[in-house]
């Protein structure tokens, strides 16, 4: 039970407490404090207006899933804020939703996650969830310019992302490291893309498809991508010409 006029949850708060199931935490909450909840293995429902999440504040939240009652409009995510959360959905996912308003958010050790009216930024390591069951497929919003190192990775249950009305776009180090099920990657009508090191490592499947709005755009992609240590030489390419 967290009294009613509390403004913040703060670092470590409730940190492994293992037999912690739920919490309610009153609307006066604003902030979730870095590690507030991590390692609260038992933790299955959280319900909160709070619109800052810290780092690894639900990092190891094994049973954890969310849905859109879960939060409030959120203005910011930590790094690793949901890292190991093995029991997230792809629903949950969609639920955690940044405010169109807000220009800038959390910051830890230089990661962000923010949101303008022309640009959304995917925070490092935010949605790190290793080992996740339930995501399998990411349709990136259209404001998607930069994905940050390692957001996705250890996704292994991910088979598809689709990135839509886009001209550019950044792909941080490891951003899909792991994601050994990915088959299908839509770059839609991005021609120039910015891939970091080992941003699709270790996505093993041996054949796939890249897809983008031209055949000249989705061979341009698939070399930046391999020219990253991630080889997907024997991936095929649409349209085919």
């Amino acid at each position: 039970m967290i009294c009613k006029g509390v403004l913040s949850i703060d670092q470590s708060a409730f940190e492994s407490c293992y037999n912690l199931s739920s919490i309610s935490i009153p609307s006066s909450v604003s902030s979730i404090g870095d590690s507030a909840f991590s390692g609260c293995t038992s933790l299955i429902k959280i319900q909160s207006n709070a619109t800052v999440i810290g780092s690894f504040a639900f990092a190891g939240c094994a049973s954890l899933d969310v849905d859109a009652s879960s939060f409030g409009t959120l203005t910011s995510i930590g790094s690793y804020a949901f890292r190991g959360c093995a029991s997230l959905t792809a629903d949950g996912v969609s639920a955690l939703t940044v405010d169109s308003a807000y220009t800038k958010g959390y910051d830890t050790n230089g990661a962000t996650i923010y949101k303008t009216d022309s640009t959304t930024a995917y925070a490092d390591g935010c949605l790190y969830v290793g080992d996740i069951s339930g995501l399998t497929s990411i349709p990136l919003q259209n404001t998607a310019t930069s994905i940050g190192s390692s957001a996705f990775s250890g996704c292994v249950s991910l088979t598809k992302v689709a990135f839509t009305s886009l001209t550019s776009t950044y792909i941080g180090t490891e951003a899909f490291n792991g994601c050994v099920n990915l088959i299908y990657i839509d770059f839609g009508s991005i021609t120039t893309a910015s891939i970091g090191d080992f941003a699709f490592f270790r996505c093993d499947q041996p054949t796939g498809t890249i897809a983008a709005t031209t055949h000249a755009g989705a061979v341009t992609i698939r070399a930046a991508i391999a020219a990253k240590k991630s080889n997907f030489a024997n991936w095929s390419v649409y349209p085919t010409s």
